[in-house]
């Protein structure tokens, strides 16, 4: 189950936006362009015929509201959540999809939360009080984050939110807030372990400090033991797999003296598919991911797919987590913030300009800078090439080009990816430049105003009639 293609790639220099560009032969701009792997992206077919279709539209709200736009499809979002919803309704599992809303800032996903009765996971007062303003019941939000804040905790007491503690330093201090008499009633909470896995975490609670945690919790009035959490790095399904196991063996024990404990919190962690297979295996087989830290492209198992192999893994000869997650009457809590957001977002970008360099490599220089689409937090890349959108509808010949993606901005490490990419001609002033699938992270995460340049428009597309219609996106990230 597990794979290299589970984990983000570590290798390379840290410090990504320093790496040098490799080598690009000088030969015709053709050959040059031959030399570099391309990498379409996997693309919704609702997201393909939009591109098609609504070219017009495009130039319209490039010209009315900026020159850069992120586009936003809460539909897809939905029907995301929907099938991780439909793999545990199969496995008749009791359950709660909690969508991890830190991956995006838009209002429109937890809008369609609260319409669509999704539940949120959140990790601050702030994320906290705008799922309860988007009517997110409040029995489906799990607020977790190391050593949340008073306001936090007791905004969580008052709604009857779930609260997963990280460590017995917030145990205590949970405790001091009751005898103080600010929480206004007993606090619902998981107790986060660190799980089952060879990786160093600052968050959870180790096996000692879980078995003091559930000595200290024995008759304490102020809190409700609902249940055990963890949370892992990357995507290892196996390692998931066994902390889900070694989880429900701990339930079982803590029901002897818990009556309420049934529940577990498996957190996120499912991958999604930026490019197809064969795009991806070539790109590694050339030695592509060398190049620097980069998210996996493809994996085997992706999104609810994932979710399905980790309920069909045993151990040795033991049930199926299923198998077990019924018997033992579990309720099963997940928090896909990446995979809930697949294919559920599009940035468009408009064309500078482009200038011709050394070795027949072009430069095309994009209004708004590279933090607007960006995964540098997580010291890493998503590898897909950007569709060219041309500004006339005569367009010249095609001629494919090398080049490299930049920003407007005045730093030499302002660039959209460290990887070149082959368009099927030159850019000019006025194109666009479109990323698929750009919700999850990298459209907001890291965004910032140099030079005081407006920030992407944010605009929400929606199906009526058979046709997309457009809002501008409110709330807090909007352009």
């Amino acid at each position: 189950m597990t794979s290299a293609a589970h984990q983000v790639s570590q290798r390379g220099d840290p410090n990504i936006a320093a790496m040098p560009l490799p080598p690009l032969a000088a030969a015709s701009d053709a050959a040059a362009a031959l030399e570099v792997l391309p990498m379409p992206a996997l693309l919704e077919p609702s997201i393909s015929a939009f591109l098609t279709r609504e070219r017009a539209l495009l130039f319209e709200l490039s010209r009315g509201l900026g020159p850069s736009v992120h586009y936003l499809f809460p539909e897809i979002f939905t029907a995301n959540i929907r099938r991780f919803q439909g793999v545990l309704r199969d496995a008749a599992v009791r359950h709660e999809v909690l969508f991890a809303m830190k991956v995006n800032r838009c209002a429109c996903f937890l809008e369609t939360c609260g319409a669509r009765g999704f539940g949120i996971d959140a990790a601050s007062y702030e994320e906290l009080r705008e799922a309860l303003a988007a009517g997110v019941g409040s029995r489906q939000i799990c607020v977790s984050g190391p050593q949340k804040p008073a306001d936090t905790l007791i905004l969580a007491s008052r709604v009857g939110a779930l609260v997963a503690v990280d460590s017995l330093e917030e145990l205590k201090f949970i405790g001091e807030l009751w005898s103080a008499g600010r929480l206004s009633r007993p606090l619902q909470i998981l107790l986060r372990w660190k799980g089952v896995t060879p990786r160093q975490s600052r968050f959870g609670l180790s096996e000692a400090d879980l078995h003091v945690a559930c000595n200290s919790l024995q008759g304490a009035e102020h809190l409700v033991l609902r249940g055990l959490s963890f949370h892992l790095g990357g995507y290892d399904l196996e390692q998931r797999a066994r902390s889900l196991s070694a989880s429900l063996d701990k339930i079982a024990d803590l029901r002897a003296n818990f009556d309420d404990c049934d529940t577990v919190d498996i957190g996120c962690g499912y991958s999604i598919n930026y490019v197809a297979r064969a795009t991806w295996e070539r790109f590694s087989r050339h030695g592509g991911t060398d190049t620097g830290p980069c998210y996996p492209g493809w994996a085997r198992f992706a999104k609810h797919d994932s979710l399905q192999e980790i309920l069909a893994w045993r151990d040795g000869t033991r049930p199926t987590l299923s198998d077990r997650l019924r018997r033992d009457d579990v309720y099963l809590l997940l928090e896909p913030g990446r995979a809930a957001l697949d294919q559920a977002g599009l940035s468009v970008f408009r064309v500078n300009g482009a200038k011709r360099g050394a070795g027949e490599l072009y430069t095309v220089n994009l209004a708004g800078n590279s933090l607007s689409l960006s995964e540098r937090w997580f010291d890493c890349e998503v590898h897909i090439d950007p569709i060219l959108i041309g500004a006339s509808e005569i367009d010249q010949a095609r001629r494919p080009v090398a080049a490299t993606i930049t920003g407007a901005s005045c730093l030499e490490d302002d660039v959209f990816s460290m990887r070149r990419v082959r368009l099927t001609r030159v850019p000019r002033p006025g194109d666009l430049l479109a990323y698929a699938n750009t919700a999850p992270y990298q459209m907001d995460f890291a965004e910032t105003a140099i030079h005081r340049a407006k920030l992407p428009a944010k605009v929400v597309i929606e199906s009526e009639g058979g046709r997309p219609v457009w809002r501008c996106e409110r709330g807090p990230g909007h352009g």
